[in-house]
């Protein structure tokens, strides 16, 4: 018998919040999973929201599992905090991926995202994960097109970032 693996309770919360969309049309396949929303699309779930020009969203085949694709120009991602240790990230590129089993958001196309604290990272692709915080950014393939990082100093009089 395979052992489980194991599901952090966190994560299991945030798969049962609901997912909001909001757009001027829509357009549904239940047979093939896959939906279509166009014209001011706002994706809402939880503290996360993504907004854009449209939204492919597909059910994977475990059923509430999605892998949505957000387009825009540019297509803009905003988070609260959802738990201790976390920021607020804001951020925007042309296309957003966002896949709901492993909750990363995938920004693709002049990337760009900045934390609540002020350090910010732009690049043709960024992948960033909504449980960890973490980030990883990668250069395009044009010969300038390099990652670019804004670290800001951390305010040790105890009355700004932390």
């Amino acid at each position: 018998m395979a052992a489980a693996t194991a599901v952090p309770a966190a994560t299991q919360q945030k798969s049962k919040l609901p997912i909001n969309i909001q757009s001027n049309q829509a357009t549904f396949d239940q047979k093939n999973g896959k939906s279509v929303y166009e014209g001011a699309v706002k994706l809402t779930r939880g503290g996360l929201t993504l907004t854009g020009d449209k939204l492919v969203l597909t059910n994977t085949r475990q059923r509430g599992q999605l892998h949505a694709v957000l387009t825009g120009s540019p297509a803009q991602i905003a988070k609260k905090p959802d738990q201790a240790g976390s920021h607020t990230i804001d951020g925007h590129a042309q296309r957003l991926i966002f896949d709901n089993p492993d909750r990363t958001v995938t920004m693709r196309g002049e990337a760009f995202l900045k934390r609540a604290d002020g350090n910010a990272v732009r690049g043709a692709k960024i992948i960033h994960n909504l449980d960890t915080d973490q980030s990883r950014a990668l250069r395009g393939n044009k010969n300038n097109e390099r990652v670019k990082v804004t670290l800001q100093p951390k305010d040790t009089s105890g009355n700004g970032n932390k």
